[in-house]
């Protein structure tokens, strides 16, 4: 049972020091819906 908590305790805190920060997160998804809308096909031509 020790072993049990102490893997789960351990898993916790390395999932915790690899987790992506706000501003890692907030910046990437700007990045990737700009991409998303950069790549989509006019739906609106501009004349």
């Amino acid at each position: 049972m020790k072993k049990l908590v102490l893997s789960l305790m351990m898993m916790a805190a390395w999932m915790g020091v690899s987790a992506m920060s706000f501003e890692r997160a907030q910046a990437e998804a700007l990045y990737l819906t700009d991409k998303m809308v950069r790549d989509q096909p006019r739906l609106f031509p501009e004349d």
